[in-house]
């Protein structure tokens, strides 16, 4: 793969991240918006630069699995996880807080399910830089640099989206990551 394929690899596997990132700035603290945004941008670089590798490792004996069931498993984690985001922003927005204290979505257990679901994709091309025998390991650093690249500004982004929809902004956040879902399913 060329440099230029690989850019453009790299900005076409980015886009779930930023929109994710996106959300996730909606849902964010203000007051540590650079933490969490490292940790969002830092989160989705890393995995879609580690996924092409894991692919194309795997190449020979999960190809199939690999192309069949990652739309799949995307789209369910980012369809439960925007489901629950925005569930607890509906609770928030009509003052019902019995069920304690919204989740983090900045815990490490919600960053690496966030990762894994914007990155399932990524491993589909590590399997085609297998097969066409591109360079691995420049072409994992070039799509993750240009995911972390693209992520923080979408998270600060969303930050001040959050500020102008006030308590429907976690709605929306939800919204978008269940709407990116369907379509990890329905583009299968």
């Amino acid at each position: 793969m060329l440099v230029n394929e690989t850019i453009l690899t790299g900005l076409a596997l980015s886009a779930d991240a930023l929109a994710v990132a996106i959300s996730a700035g909606m849902a964010a603290d203000p007051a540590h918006r650079w933490r969490q945004g490292l940790m969002i941008a830092g989160m989705f670089g890393g995995f879609q630069a580690l996924m092409p590798c894991l692919g194309w490792l795997a190449a020979a004996a999960f190809k199939d699995h690999v192309t069949t069931w990652g739309p799949w498993i995307a789209g369910s984690l980012l369809i439960g996880i925007g489901a629950k985001m925005g569930w607890e922003g509906i609770q928030r927005w009509h003052g019902d807080n019995d069920q304690g204290t919204p989740r983090n979505w900045f815990a490490w257990g919600a960053l690496l399910g966030l990762g894994l679901a914007t990155s399932i994709d990524a491993a589909a091309v590590g399997v085609s830089l297998s097969l066409t025998g591109a360079p691995l390991l420049s072409s994992a650093a070039i799509i993750g640099v240009i995911t972390f690249a693209c992520c923080l500004p979408a998270f600060l982004l969303g930050i001040r989206l959050a500020r102008l929809g006030g308590h429907r902004a976690p709605v929306l956040g939800g919204l978008v990551l269940i709407a990116l879902g369907v379509r990890c399913v329905l583009m299968r």
